[in-house]
């Protein structure tokens, strides 16, 4: 018999591969279809001499015989994280299941056991992250910590914890929060979940930032770590602030379940905009209601702008987004004004509305345009604090009073978020010669340096200090005759001219070389590049609930707090640049 069949199974008039599930038509019991199966599919291939099977070597020289196979954790995993592919898709797809085969690989047919080559890669994944943030500690690199809270589809609380360096990027991934959650309560997450990392909150975090809310002033007060707010949120508030009038609304009792600490609200825009805005949002309804005046819409469009355009639904509430309908609208007015004669609504059209829409969008759009410059990763403190200084030279030259007002909310709003000591001293270590226009005295910059330095840098090396209670009680409240022996010894032989280095003499005499000098020294080189991982914003935290919510959504509300962890630091790992 034919060594063939060990890949197949008979069936009256064909025949089941045993790899591929694919069922071959046998023609009076030759075995040539299946021989010629194996060889062009499997690489199996058939010693007539022998009448055996054999593995199909590739003499040729091929660069893939120097690369590192990828292993079915690490494929799944990428389908799972990067595709966005659920579980049960994976488990239950065909062509999947087919190319796993292809590469000599078994798919298990169990969700649960899919599952477990996720989580299996993530403790991989894990470690790897472990040691290169072990890497980076060791080169003196510290971080800034972001935090943000997030609720999903299926009403759970998470608490988001990143980690970001001076040219490093680490999504800690998410805690679940059950129940209620204090200042208190936030500060033990943190610190357990930087333990798991090798690190300390007080040692190696440079600040906390966040989107400042009450529960996190609270934590910045009892946290050795400083604080920083999100300076976008501020942008928000202030523009909301002006921009927007909130009005409650009333809702009788039959009409609502809401608990007492609920508020129910509309939103409406400025006076001067009202009319324009909301008569442009009426017009953009029309269009995207009805596919017959769209199509027509986008054949004027084609004539005028060689493309198609279309236009944008804005979010009331949502400033940028009302930026971006009224900028697509601007851009194709003369197709409206033509599809709107075309169907006998011309007097929808008011040519006074434009006006009023182009400097709406004067102001707001350099507004946008600085939040997105605050939002990139490689933004730092002295970045942003450059972008903050164009943005209200700009809104200053616009002759509008929507335009002032907006420039002193901003600058109210972000003068309550400044650091002005941390931000003179980053300018202060940038250039020994520029001083913020705040007038920080020197002196106190140095003493915050000195500060600042003995917390991150002069400290012992937190791998050999005890790691419990039972270790601080055996080696520092061990008071055997022993100890007592050694401890005398030791003092009987050491130096007494010998004095022990003062950590802020030697900091001044640093600052002083600094001075003259006009280079930084190592060590504090290494406090400019720990200052420089703060940044502006909370927006990465925003970024992992973008990627959070694309997970667990609708449909699949029911996934477990450890997957979701598992797929959002997965996913961040995955696309992070090389």
């Amino acid at each position: 018999m034919s060594d063939v069949w060990e890949y197949f199974i008979k069936h009256n008039d064909s025949a089941e591969c045993t790899i591929c599930k694919k069922r071959l038509r046998r023609n009076g019991g030759s075995t040539s279809g299946l021989i010629r199966h194996l060889s062009q599919v499997h690489k199996i291939k058939h010693s007539e001499r022998t009448n055996s099977l054999e593995v199909k070597k590739d003499s040729s020289c091929n660069i893939e015989r120097f690369l590192c196979k990828q292993t079915m954790s690490h494929i799944i995993s990428k389908l799972a994280a990067v595709d966005g592919l659920s579980i049960r898709v994976i488990t239950r797809s065909t062509f999947i299941r087919e190319s796993f085969a292809l590469k000599g690989m078994s798919l298990p047919r169990n969700e649960g056991d899919v599952k477990n080559h996720i989580l299996k890669y993530y403790e991989n994944v894990k470690e790897t992250m472990k040691n290169e943030i072990k890497t980076e500690v060791a080169k003196n690199g510290r971080f800034a910590l972001m935090l943000d809270e997030w609720t999903s589809k299926s009403q759970r609380r998470y608490l988001n914890i990143c980690i970001n360096g001076n040219s490093s990027f680490f999504n800690l991934g998410l805690v679940y929060i059950s129940g209620r959650c204090t200042a208190m309560a936030i500060h033990q997450m943190i610190s357990e979940k930087l333990m798991e990392y090798d690190l300390c909150l007080e040692n190696h975090i440079v600040a906390t930032i966040s989107d400042g809310p009450n529960v996190m002033k609270r934590l910045v007060s009892e946290s050795p770590a400083d604080g920083f707010f999100c300076w976008n949120h501020a942008i928000h508030l202030a523009v909301i602030v002006v921009l927007y009038s909130k009005n409650e609304v009333v809702v009788s009792e039959s009409e609502t379940e809401s608990t007492e600490d609920d508020e129910d609200y509309q939103y409406d825009i400025n006076e001067t905009f009202k009319h324009a805005v909301n008569h442009t949002r009426k017009i953009v309804n029309l269009f995207k209601r009805s596919p017959l005046k769209n199509a027509c819409l986008q054949k004027y469009a084609i004539e005028e702008l060689n493309k198609e355009v279309h236009l944008i639904v804005d979010v009331k509430t949502r400033w940028n987004s009302m930026v971006a309908k009224i900028q697509q609208f601007l851009k194709l007015k003369t197709p409206i004004k033509k599809t709107l004669k075309y169907f006998e609504l011309a007097h929808l059209w008011e040519q006074a509305n434009i006006p009023i829409l182009e400097v709406l969008v004067n102001i707001l759009n350099p507004i946008k345009e600085a939040v997105e410059a605050l939002s990139r990763r490689d933004t730092n403190l002295l970045v942003a604090d450059a972008v903050l200084s164009v943005l209200c030279d700009q809104l200053a030259t616009i002759d509008h009073f929507i335009s002032k007002e907006l420039l002193e909310s901003i600058q109210s709003r972000i003068s309550s978020r400044r650091d002005h000591k941390l931000i003179s001293l980053m300018k202060y270590l940038r250039d020994a010669d520029s001083l913020d226009s705040s007038n920080v005295p020197k002196r106190e910059l140095r003493a915050y340096a000195e500060q600042l330095y003995g917390r991150l840098f002069n400290t012992i090396n937190l791998e050999t200090e005890p790691r419990n209670e039972n270790d601080l009680l055996e080696h520092g409240n061990d008071t055997s005759f022993g100890n007592k022996l050694k401890e005398a010894i030791a003092n009987a032989k050491a130096n007494p001219n010998k004095s022990k280095p003062n950590h802020k003499v030697f900091f001044r005499k640093e600052i002083a070389l600094y001075e003259v000098s006009k280079s930084r020294t190592n060590k504090l080189e290494n406090l400019y590049n720990a200052l420089l991982s703060i940044k502006p914003t909370s927006v990465e935290c925003e970024r992992t609930f973008s990627i959070a919510g694309n997970f667990c959504t609708k449909i699949r509300n029911r996934m477990s707090s450890e997957l979701l962890n598992a797929l959002v630091i997965l996913k961040s790992y995955f696309l992070k640049p090389s």
